[in-house]
């Protein structure tokens, strides 16, 4: 269970489907806001290579 009372950041691979995912978000009572650019893009920014197995 996620606690109402934090602010949540949310995001995807590429920032595509991000605005569905916030909607269900926020209908669940969860104060969120749009990560933008997904997970590749703040890899980029923080120069950061993910894992590959």
């Amino acid at each position: 269970m996620l606690d109402k009372n934090k602010k949540y950041g949310i995001m995807d691979l590429r920032g595509v489907n991000i605005k569905h995912a916030l909607e269900i978000v926020k209908k669940a009572g969860l104060d969120a806001v749009e990560l933008r650019g997904g997970f590749f893009y703040l890899s980029e920014v923080m120069n950061i290579k993910p894992i590959k197995d």
